[in-house]
């Protein structure tokens, strides 16, 4: 009778340590787990539809000539989209400016601490016929950064040129080739999951 005893209760002791470790280890991967995960940017989100939808009246509104009455709405829709984009995470966000502030004032510099013995000067390093290492390249986010941010300043010049009063052509003509630049640097960098319609002019009659 003891014996069984004896064996019962360190059986029943584990059990309980089982019992109460268990939820606890499941409540603290629970706890561990991401809330609610942002999203991918995709094909089909939103933003790059419109940003698609966009360029593509942009387009539109060049045929047969550039019109700037229909240019300056599609413009502007073309500027929003960018911002649409950037808020989604599609394209980079615009840098930012925080930490650059430089400080009120510059340390005491503190006396240097005079040597009590003139130290040796030492022998050059011997030259080596190791090639200079290459300069970094630009990485792909910062690349989109860039391109995010030419995409956007050529719409903005695009609007501009558009509500020009008297019409300028010519300033048409020149957003217009900057905005299929920028375009162009999108689609190259991959910026997007998708490639976007780069506008162009109709050929001149």
């Amino acid at each position: 009778m003891f014996r069984r005893w004896a064996f019962a209760l360190p059986l029943s002791a584990a059990a309980v340590a089982a019992a109460v470790v268990v939820p606890l280890a499941v409540s603290s991967a629970a706890a561990a787990a991401p809330a609610d995960p942002t999203p991918a940017c995709t094909s089909s989100t939103a933003s790059v539809t419109a940003l698609s939808t966009a360029l593509t009246n942009v387009q539109t509104a060049l045929a047969p000539t550039p019109d700037p009455t229909k240019l300056a709405p599609v413009a502007g829709d073309l500027f929003n989209a960018v911002i649409a984009a950037q808020k989604d995470g599609c394209l980079p966000a615009l840098p930012s400016s925080a930490g650059t502030t430089p400080p009120t004032s510059a340390p005491v510099p503190t006396s240097a601490p005079v040597p009590t013995s003139v130290p040796e000067p030492s022998s050059p390093p011997a030259p080596t016929d190791s090639a200079p290492p290459a300069a970094p390249q630009a990485t792909a986010p910062a690349a989109c950064q860039a391109d995010g941010l030419s995409l956007l300043s050529s719409a903005l010049n695009l609007v501009s040129a558009a509500l020009a009063s008297p019409p300028n052509p010519t300033a048409v003509t020149s957003a217009l080739s900057s905005l299929a630049t920028s375009v162009t640097g999108v689609n190259t960098d991959s910026c997007l999951p998708a490639a976007l319609p780069v506008p162009s002019l109709p050929p001149a009659p």
